[in-house]
């Protein structure tokens, strides 16, 4: 059984850093060890899957940056290489597509979204940017494009990017490093997409809306670069939850059979199993969240579900672990609780 290492950006004056946690599942402790690295203004973290580079996003004087980290797989130490500006404004996500050495960050202030590349000894490329425009009929949220995440798509040189804002999933194409959007995917009035995931199959997407708390089936096309709606269910498998609730992040277990959306309002993380055979997904099962839940990560061996609660750079964020069924898909929490105050985001990545 693997202990974790749990990297978590902090985003406080004068104390901006990467702290390390450990958990040990034998023991079943989460502890903190240390402070690892400064990066002013912290946002958003990814990890290379081999474990080795580690990636953040940060905003410096209203300017976006990405920087990168060598990680020790056996202490977990962290080592900063480089790092790269770019003007698209704060950054609200940061991706990667392991397969083509590339890192997508986009900003939900300005409507943009920059490509970099990367090499294996960390160094970072800034190899374009481009920007979107639209509106929607809430005009307290839809006022103009909000970028929530920047997504790569499996099977071609694609990246979806759902737009808060214009009520849209935007199709970029990637070719020789020169992004161009040729589409978008169009969602109801007032829906308001905010978190994307893929299933393993690379067919099916699963899309978050904060408007009655939706998640929406997709089906892609990767030889079109096509987004088709399939059917649309409610992110709460708890029915008796308030309404004043929407969805804050999505995950999908390796094997594709199960996936978990965290939700502000009820505070719970709800778990939805797939049909193969109907290609639909059911509610299965939910578990409240000491407090609200903005994002969550599986372990990369699917045995647990990792979760951050509090608002955005709040002194009441929390990391807690929660150890997961495979063939149920159900969710147990362990007890595991730390508190992080300013946490942004994190990462995890097993001890080697």
């Amino acid at each position: 059984m693997s202990n974790y290492a749990i990297y978590v950006g902090v985003n406080r004056k004068n104390k901006d850093s990467i702290l390390r946690f450990s958990f040990d599942p034998g023991a079943m402790q989460l502890c903190f060890e240390r402070r690892e690295a400064a990066l002013s203004g912290i946002s958003c973290m990814v990890m290379q899957d081999r474990g080795n580079l580690l990636f953040a996003s940060a905003c410096k004087q209203g300017s976006g940056l990405v920087a990168s980290f060598r990680l020790n797989p056996s202490s977990g130490t962290v080592q900063r290489l480089s790092q790269v500006g770019c003007q698209i404004g704060d950054i609200s996500y940061l991706s990667a597509d392991l397969v083509r050495c590339r890192l997508y960050a986009c900003s939900y202030t300005s409507g943009s979204i920059a490509c970099f590349t990367f090499q294996e000894d960390g160094d970072i490329e800034l190899v374009g940017t481009l920007s979107v425009e639209g509106s929607g009929p809430k005009a307290e949220r839809q006022d103009g494009s909000h970028l929530r995440c920047a997504i790569p798509a499996p099977g071609g040189n694609y990246c979806l990017v759902p737009d808060l804002g214009a009520g849209r999933v935007w199709v970029l194409h990637i070719e020789e490093n020169v992004m161009k959007n040729i589409g978008y995917w169009e969602a109801w009035p007032g829906m308001r997409p905010r978190h994307l995931a893929f299933h393993p199959d690379g067919k099916t997407a699963y899309l978050l809306t904060e408007l009655f708390s939706q998640l929406v089936v997709l089906s892609w096309d990767a030889e079109k670069g096509h987004l088709t709606h399939r059917h649309t269910l409610s992110s709460l498998t708890d029915h008796s939850a308030m309404p004043s609730n929407y969805p804050t992040d999505i995950v999908v277990s390796a094997d594709g059979r199960f996936v978990y959306v965290s939700n502000k309002g009820s505070n719970d993380i709800s778990c939805f199993a797939w049909d193969a055979v109907r290609e639909t997904l059911r509610p299965q099962s939910y578990i409240k969240t000491l407090g609200f839940t903005r994002a969550i990560q599986l372990s990369p061996d699917d045995d647990w579900l990792f979760a951050l609660n509090g608002e955005y750079n709040s002194c009441q964020g929390r990391i807690q672990v929660y150890a997961r069924n495979p063939q149920k898909g159900e969710l147990y929490f362990t007890g595991c609780d730390v508190c992080v105050p300013f946490a942004c985001h994190f990462i995890c990545t097993p001890l080697k």
